[in-house]
């Protein structure tokens, strides 16, 4: 399993690399600590299974990480781990493609629990910090720009269509799990749970046609 960390504070990498062990074996585990490097690491071709990421980091933050990554069409599972818990910042995280969100202070078997849940294709957002979300002032998605990747897009007007995962996956050339990666993300842009509701928002803002299903 190819593990990516992204953190300026080496005893922070030092405490992830140890715990990560406890995921996987074999793990190709690499580091950045600054984000200059990471974006260096991203693009690199390899296939990265997991992304940790801190928002608060030198230079090019967090958050400009994942808008490269959106723009660029990285579809790689992130997960911020961050000590930052402002939660106007953890939404936008969320809505640039994060899949979940860990604070620094959590147990080890809690953020164990919660990467292996973004490992197997869901979202994990603990249930204090989306009682916060939620108590957010609605920014009213309608009237918002949506920015959706151009693989986003193309999974999103396959799943219009009707097409399975696997159908999805076997007709942009993907794994079924990176299409799961895909449709979470977007899920999460649209603030849905499922695809029947997706779909519906989709068409009230024009993402797909009134002729997909």
């Amino acid at each position: 399993m190819n593990v990516l960390i992204i953190d300026d504070h080496q005893l922070f990498i030092d405490g992830m690399s140890y715990l990560l062990r406890g995921l996987a074996a074999p793990l190709n585990l690499c580091t950045a600590d600054n984000t200059e490097l990471a974006l260096e690491q991203l693009q690199s071709g390899t296939d990265w299974d997991l992304v940790l990421l801190d928002l608060v980091m030198p230079g090019i933050s967090g958050r400009g990480v994942l808008q490269r990554m959106q723009a660029q069409g990285m579809p790689y599972p992130v997960v911020v781990i961050s000590a930052e818990l402002d939660s106007s910042l953890i939404q936008q995280a969320l809505n640039l493609g994060a899949l979940g969100f860990i604070p620094k202070a959590y147990p080890r078997e809690v953020m164990l629990t919660g990467l292996r849940q973004v490992l197997g294709g869901e979202m994990y957002i603990p249930e204090e910090v989306q009682l916060a979300l939620e108590r957010l002032p609605s920014s009213g998605v309608s009237g918002a720009p949506v920015l959706l990747s151009k693989r986003q897009s193309q999974v999103l007007q396959l799943l219009g269509q009707g097409n399975s995962n696997q159908q999805i996956a076997q007709v942009l050339f993907i794994s079924e799990s990176t299409v799961k990666t895909h449709l979470n993300t977007i899920f999460q842009i649209l603030q849905v749970s499922n695809r029947v509701s997706c779909l519906q928002r989709a068409r009230e803002m024009g993402l797909v046609g009134d002729g997909v299903k």
